[in-house]
């Protein structure tokens, strides 16, 4: 097709410059007539191709403010939001960029991902090229080869599911750019969320350090260092860099997906914990490396305890410190000092995220067990577990199925818990044994023991009171 000039017209949009141009087609910079603001539009080689519906629907689909918004379609063009800025690929070309920077905008990009395999939408093509950043924050663009699927449900998401869609390719072909996708993707293989994640990593990985994390002479070379090759340290560019955030990154680049963050959200989550103000420092953002448990002749446990991690410790942490306040404000020592534990809870579970700020671990008053909710790997309902910290196993406690918001009474000896499919109330020994009903609870926004044998619940407005013994219920 023949290039248009300034001042042609598609509709009520006007043509004022020429942005680039590939085999794909043309983007131009125009205006909307009609309410006078600019507009990005991206015209197709040739009629409605399946890559501009692809990129039409997944674009659609998504509300989020990291990522362009979809204005208008056309018989083969798409009008999308004007995104003043420069490409990540430009700035990460100059030199490393400062650290406080890079975090605040991996966490923006995590997020758009993470909104977009809510909706199904795997990526594909994440690279530099496809991030704007401006003044308000990062932009991720061309969703032209992206992977369409179901919606995923959950809390945040609304009930729509985009249609599944044929793939973009046939199987065994390579889609993506070389040196930012990942080993499946490198050797034609099926492509999940867990493909954006490498690709996010070597993104992040070339914001650190100015460097691409895998490169070489050839195509060829770049392929064997994606399949077989790990980057240099981040520390060897950036040496003030936290291990903490190396370590994020190297769990990004794993070979194997199964061993890469679950999910873009807890990545996401895991960011924010990072504190790019204390270098080296081991933050709770990381656990044990991998190589450190490979060396010692310990299984590292898989991908999907890994994550929970930093979750297990930030709550340890909050957990103890609340009870230190306990213990001070009743013995007025003002002396104590804090307490920091990580736990390995096991490789075969996998645990309960907090819903509605409920908590799902609970440490009890003496310090010497955790309670938490978890689910097992094989699959199934979550149930609530307890540990003596002194010991390597957890309890598993029968019959608390589908548990929230544990908590201990004052001597320990009992945990209290809702259940979300009975709709109750429930006490255990924390040891095992019969779940005893305290009472009906629709809804449950948390709960704890006093020291007179009353618990008192969060179902509603007021807050409920009720006998620990359970009388009457």
């Amino acid at each position: 097709m023949n290039l248009l000039n300034p001042g042609d017209s598609l509709g009520p949009y006007r043509i004022d410059s020429l942005l680039g141009k590939g085999g794909m087609g043309e983007v131009y910079r125009g205006t909307d007539t009609r309410l006078g603001r600019p507009v990005a539009i991206k015209i197709s080689a040739r009629e409605f191709s399946d890559r501009f519906e692809r990129e039409a629907k997944a674009i659609s689909s998504l509300n989020h403010p990291n990522v362009c918004t979809l204005y208008d379609v056309g018989p083969n063009y798409l009008v999308m939001e004007f995104v003043e800025g420069d490409t990540l690929a430009h700035l990460a070309k100059q030199e490393p960029m400062p650290l406080e920077a890079v975090l605040q905008y991996a966490i923006q990009i995590a997020d758009a991902l993470a909104a977009a395999h809510e909706k199904g939408i795997v990526h594909r093509d994440l690279k530099p090229a496809n991030i704007i950043l401006t003044k308000s924050g990062v932009k991720v663009l061309d969703f032209g080869l992206a992977k369409l699927g179901p919606a995923k449900f959950s809390p945040s998401s609304s009930s729509e599911m985009i249609t599944r869609t044929e793939p973009i390719s046939e199987s065994g072909a390579i889609v993506g750019t070389l040196h930012y996708m990942s080993p499946e993707q490198a050797e034609g293989k099926e492509t999940d969320e867990r493909s954006d994640i490498f690709s996010f990593g070597s993104v992040l990985y070339e914001m650190l350090t100015g460097q691409r994390a895998f490169d070489g002479d050839s195509k060829t070379a770049v392929l064997a260092a994606i399949l077989k090759d790990q980057p240099a340290p981040i520390q060897q560019f950036q040496p003030a860099a936290p291990r903490s955030l190396d370590r994020v990154v190297r769990k990004c680049l794993e070979k194997k997906p199964a061993d890469r963050w679950h999910s873009a959200h807890d990545l996401k989550q895991t960011l924010e914990l990072i504190d790019v103000t204390a270098p080296g420092s081991l933050s709770t953002a990381a656990s044990a490396s991998a190589s450190a448990s490979g060396a010692s002749g310990i299984q590292s446990p898989p991908a999907r305890t890994k994550w929970m991690w930093p979750a297990v410790a930030a709550a340890l942490v909050i957990a103890v410190a609340a009870g230190g306040w306990e213990w001070w404000r009743s013995n007025r020592f003002t002396d104590l000092p804090l307490i920091r534990q990580d736990v390995d809870l096991g490789q075969d579970i996998a645990l309960a995220r907090p819903v509605a700020f409920v908590a799902n671990v609970a440490i009890s008053p003496d310090g010497t067990r955790i309670a938490y909710v978890a689910r097992p790997a094989a699959g199934g309902a979550a149930r609530l577990y307890t540990r003596r910290l002194d010991q390597a196993m957890a309890v598993e406690l029968q019959g608390t199925e589908n548990p929230r918001g544990p908590f201990f009474s004052p001597d320990g000896r009992w945990l209290g818990f809702a259940s979300t499919s009975a709709r109750k109330l429930y006490k255990i020994p924390v040891d095992g044994g019969a779940a005893v009903p305290l009472m009906d609870l629709p809804t449950f926004g948390g709960a704890s023991w006093s020291g007179d044998a009353i618990v008192v619940a969060q179902g509603g407005l007021p807050l409920v009171r009720i006998a620990d013994s359970g009388a009457g219920q």
